[in-house]
């Protein structure tokens, strides 16, 4: 090992310190990027910083499966033609595909018992949603308990107005109604089923990350989470454990259930909030590419409630 090398692996050991002692960074059985074994079920809703964690906070090199790779193959196998910018086509297709059942035939793919070295199980992470975790995230556990992985499930949360303006920042935005009813069925289901039998009898483990701050006038990242993000649940026989300091704190970032997610009566839509706060930003071509806002600009005290 030249100098360089050494170097290099002493600075990313030291990062890798830091973190965890900042309590950053999930853990497989108290270790960080395992060879083999794991089977990972990040869920989260629309904007609640899934991408970021899976690249800073989750030390772990596996093949990602996200809910778009589903999308993108029904609509090639069944030569679907949609505008991958226009949330109404966006959620006609993920509807298409929760039908079909694609994210199924994949699964059963990706767990084949002959696809792999039952000894050396390559690692795999699932991106989705998790809106109804007794069926999607057993689901995927099941079969990853059956072929010989251990189990873990990221529960991503943020701030809801935050994840309202992460997706306007995005040149291809998911509609209110999803971001909505999502961040609604896991408030509602996430906990109940963390605590639960169930839980327990399909996953080795599991964690709670908080993607942004508690306060939207800050940037990401810069408030308490900083040195407490990731927070780690104990098992019990019967249950994960969330303590009441952490569900006071989920219960803050997701904000009051959206009663009308279709048409938003407890928080500002998209549009009036792009309309009211943003300013449109174009790429190369002059195809608008998303909003950036000036926080300074948002009441922090309604934040984008009506």
């Amino acid at each position: 090992m030249n100098l360089f090398e050494s170097y290099l692996k002493r600075l990313v050991n030291e990062t890798v310190k830091e973190f965890l002692s900042e309590k950053r960074l999930i853990t497989f059985d108290n270790r960080v990027y395992p060879k083999f074994g794991w089977c990972v079920i990040l869920a989260g809703g629309g904007g609640s910083g899934k991408g970021y964690i899976n690249s800073h906070n989750l030390p772990i090199d596996g093949k990602v499966i996200n809910v778009d790779d589903f999308k993108k193959l029904y609509a090639r196998l069944k030569k679907v033609e949609y505008n991958s910018h226009n949330p109404e086509d966006v959620a006609r297709l993920h509807k298409m595909v929760s039908q079909a059942d694609i994210k199924g035939m994949y699964t059963d793919n990706i767990f084949n018992p002959e696809a792999h070295n039952t000894e050396r199980l390559p690692n795999v992470i699932f991106d989705m949603t998790g809106r109804d975790p007794e069926h999607n995230v057993t689901y995927i556990a099941r079969y990853a308990k059956e072929m010989g992985y251990k189990t873990c499930v990221v529960w991503a949360v943020a701030n809801r107005h935050e994840a309202l303006l992460r997706n306007l920042r995005r040149s291809r935005t998911v509609p209110d109604n999803i971001i909505h009813s999502i961040h609604n069925n896991l408030a509602t289901n996430m906990p109940p089923f963390l605590e639960s039998q169930l839980a327990v009898d399909y996953l080795d483990d599991a964690w709670i990350i908080f993607s942004s701050t508690d306060n939207l006038t800050q940037s990401d990242l810069s408030g308490d989470e900083a040195k407490d993000m990731a927070v780690h649940l104990d098992k019990s026989n019967n249950g994960f454990i969330i303590s009441n300091d952490t569900f006071a704190r989920i219960n803050k970032y997701v904000g009051k259930l959206e009663k009308n997610p279709l048409h938003p009566e407890t928080y500002l839509s998209s549009k009036e909030i792009a309309d009211k706060y943003g300013t449109p930003q174009f790429d190369k071509n002059g195809n608008q590419n998303g909003y950036e806002f000036d926080r300074s600009q948002f009441n922090k005290d309604s934040n984008f409630y009506r």
